[in-house]
């Protein structure tokens, strides 16, 4: 069987020093941006739909030829660390909070280039700049939190402090335009990176660095339901027709929730540690 995320993120931990393990899972979180940076520089350089689908077509074909040796690597260590009951609310939680996190930046990358253009009356590449900017800073503070968490920073504060930060961003968003347009995509390229590094290592957390694969499949279920359901409820939830839009404040709501979740997440921590 070839490897899926969350078996790789299993298999990337057994791989790794203790010390390491939360460097490593920031890299394995550059996978997203790694795509975003590829898809959109194929944009760039030929802005019309069928060159990116092309290029990830041509992606897919290559990785089904490394499929046969990913199912050999996948064969080392095949022993699973099952959590137990008592730890599988905490993996549902985690599970939300990414699904959250995933709806509003989702919908949010896939609106980004036609809210350039529209708003600042920008060509097709130029936009696609502006949608690469926030992701060249997701890459580099996903491999930043990585290196942060394995000195000992607090995961869920630092989770907590990207989701406000990104939070602030969407509270403003109606009246940022101008030259506060590129801090704050910035701001919020910041938190984008942050926030997934602390995400995927949240299986590890709860388990005390020996989270099995079904721990990372319970996480990847939220991360991928909030990746479909984001695009999907933009045109739903928001007029995209105004500029600004004034419905942001849905996804400042959805981004307080997984602020409300990561706190309840760090109650039940302290809970279970204080028994």
């Amino acid at each position: 069987m070839a490897r899926t995320p969350f078996r790789r993120q299993r298999d990337a931990a057994r791989s790794a020093r203790p010390a390491d393990l939360a460097l490593v899972t920031g890299l394995i979180a550059g996978w997203v941006p790694l795509g975003q940076i590829v898809g959109g520089l194929a944009f760039a350089i030929w802005p019309s739909w069928r060159f990116p689908w092309l290029v990830g077509l041509l992606m897919a074909i290559g990785l089904f030829a490394l499929a046969p040796a990913a199912r050999r690597m996948s064969a080392l260590g095949r022993q699973a660390v099952e959590s137990g009951t008592s730890n599988r609310l905490k993996h549902i939680i985690a599970a939300g909070i990414f699904m959250l996190w995933s709806v509003q930046f989702m919908a949010f990358m896939t609106w980004l280039p036609t809210y350039a253009e529209a708003r600042f009356d920008l060509d097709l590449r130029s936009s696609t700049g502006a949608y690469l900017l926030p992701v060249l800073f997701v890459l580099m503070f996903n491999i930043l939190t990585g290196w942060v968490l394995g000195r000992g920073v607090p995961l869920l504060s630092l989770l907590a402090g990207a989701l406000v930060s990104q939070a602030l961003v969407w509270a403003l968003a109606p009246v940022l335009g101008g030259p506060w347009a590129i801090p704050a995509l910035v701001l919020y390229g910041i938190g984008a990176g942050v926030a997934p590094a602390c995400l995927f290592l949240l299986p590890h957390f709860i388990e005390g660095g020996r989270a099995s694969a079904a721990n990372f499949g319970i996480l990847m279920v939220g991360r991928n339901l909030g990746s479909f359901v984001g695009p999907v409820l933009l045109p739903l939830l928001v007029d995209l027709r105004t500029l600004p839009p004034y419905e942001l404040e849905w996804f400042l709501l959805v981004t307080t929730g997984a602020i409300a979740m990561t706190g309840i997440l760090a109650r039940l921590r302290r809970q279970g540690m204080s028994r």
